[in-house]
């Protein structure tokens, strides 16, 4: 098993909810992370709808990124993204493992068009290596230290709150294949 870096962002995915959670460190579930349970949980009984791409675009209005995100050139493009194109993007937006702003908002928007925006979009090849899984035995950040966002942007009015901690998690990734989506999904 493959152990990931921590999260430390995790954003809300219910339509038209823009929370996103944020921690100060790794160190484990926190009130945070029951606030954010808390979160979802009222989503689920109001019976609200989620949806993969909120959840992504939410993740992008992190500090550090949103300003990058809100400024880029194609803004009036529709994006839609799917798991199964945007997972290494996903991990590195939850642990903040970002080590250019400006070329993963480039991919971001390039995950989330065609031809990777529908449920049987092929699998992305040739991610830039700067854009890479955030395993925990490489983290240059620590075990318990969260990453500094690549860049401080100035808060503006409406931005979202972004509270302070989340839990610990590890994952296996196959990299020689995935499975290829089904259309049904």
């Amino acid at each position: 098993m493959t152990a990931l870096c921590h999260p430390v962002v995790f954003a809300c995915g219910f339509l038209n909810c823009k929370v996103v959670f944020k921690a100060p460190d790794t160190t484990g579930p926190a009130k945070t992370a029951d606030e954010y349970f808390n979160h979802v949980a009222n989503h689920v009984q109001a019976n609200h709808n989620w949806s993969y791409s909120t959840y992504f675009r939410n993740l992008m209005r992190q500090p550090g990124v949103d300003d990058a995100w809100k400024n880029r050139s194609n803004k009036g493009v529709k994006l839609r993204w799917q798991r199964h194109t945007s997972s290494v993007l996903r991990e590195i937006l939850e642990t903040r493992h970002i080590p250019d702003v400006g070329l993963f908002v480039d991919w971001a928007v390039k995950l989330g068009s065609k031809p990777f925006c529908t449920p049987t979009s092929p699998v992305p090849t040739g991610l830039p290596d700067a854009l890479y899984l955030p395993v925990l035995k490489h983290c240059e950040y620590g075990a318990n230290s969260a990453p500094e966002p690549p860049y401080q942007p100035n808060a503006s009015p409406g931005s979202p709150q972004v509270p302070d901690s989340l839990p610990n998690r590890s994952a296996d990734f196959d990299f020689s294949a995935y499975p290829a989506p089904s259309a049904s999904i």
